[in-house]
């Protein structure tokens, strides 16, 4: 009797496991997401008869605005423009594929280019709601832009977090930008208004568009030219610094090269540099031109101007 029961209870707990399998098949498992967002994919486009434009089955839907705002971002272009690239690897598709960065290693697709960044990479569906699937908004952004982890010699990618948060720079000490430790998030810039196109505009950009700019959203003291003269001047010597600076290590490369041929011990030299380029690459990766962090970006670049001096008159 007693080994009965046992065969009873475990056959019920079978049950119950393969109709859960079941019904994680049925819903998708993750694609279920896709499905009851319904604005996570992109949609079937048709023609209106009557006007000849192309439209959605979601122009009625509340979203319509946000979705064609997504549309037209850098975000629903990720996997498409990285894969016009060539050289991508899982890695990238990690961040710039939605259906890479909810899947595991071993179940993720081939590469897509249809889906970048949809809905579900940020927000969650709830009983009533969307809700963001991190509650702190930096740590949302710089999941995916983030310039990981950070070795001398190697080029730096989208260093968004380590300028923003002022790290991450090898040899110099954390400058945080004053707007993060106050808990300003990337979103409050780049999504003004909760605009869906992922633009922070500055000021001379936003004159060109005839847009509010976002800077002086928080900025109302300065006069909208000055402080327009005041960002292209930041970001015009910002670049250009960057672009010398990249140069010049260049030119050391390639001597440093020559030297290695000829048999030379240029070692303690190649460190140096290595610490150097892969500092400057992270300024560059970080593409603001120096907007994210002034003043951690003026540190990186001024070190890096010393050390580089320094360095060419070191060459053999």
């Amino acid at each position: 009797m007693g080994k009965n029961r046992v065969i009873i209870i475990v056959t019920a707990i079978i049950s119950v496991l393969i109709a859960g399998v079941i019904l994680f098949l049925i819903g998708g498992g993750n694609d279920l997401d896709y499905a009851r967002l319904n604005v996570a994919r992109p949609f079937d486009s048709r023609t209106n008869e009557a006007s000849g434009e192309k439209t959605t089955s979601q122009d009625n839907d509340v979203h319509a605005p946000i979705i064609k705002q997504w549309e037209a971002s850098s975000h629903a272009k990720a996997a498409e423009s990285l894969a016009k690239t060539g050289g991508a690897d899982d890695v990238c598709y990690s961040c710039h594929s939605a259906d890479y960065f909810y899947k595991e290693v071993h179940q993720q697709p081939a590469p897509v280019t249809k889906n970048g960044i949809t809905c579900i990479v940020c927000h969650k569906l709830t009983s009533s709601s969307l809700v963001l699937v991190i509650g702190d908004r930096i740590q949302l952004c710089t999941r995916c832009h983030t310039a990981g982890r950070i070795e001398p010699g190697k080029e730096v990618r989208h260093s968004q977090a380590q300028i923003y948060l002022g790290t991450g720079a090898i040899d110099l000490p954390a400058i945080p930008n004053p707007k993060a430790e106050k808990g300003v998030a990337c979103s409050d810039c780049h999504m003004p208004n909760k605009s869906h196109e992922f633009r922070a505009l500055t000021p001379r950009e936003a004159e060109k568009e005839n847009r509010t700019a976002v800077c002086t959203m928080c900025h109302q003291d300065k006069k909208r030219e000055d402080f327009a003269a005041e960002v292209d001047t930041l970001q015009k010597v910002t670049a250009e610094r960057t672009g010398k600076l990249l140069g010049d290590l260049k030119y050391v490369r390639k001597r440093l090269q020559t030297a290695k041929e000829k048999g030379l011990n240029v070692k303690h030299i190649e460190k140096e540099y290595g610490v150097i380029y892969t500092n400057v690459t992270i300024v560059d990766a970080d593409k603001s031109k120096g907007v994210h962090n002034p003043e951690y970006v003026n540190l990186i670049l001024e070190d890096a101007e010393k050390r580089t001096e320094t360095l060419r008159k070191s060459l053999p």
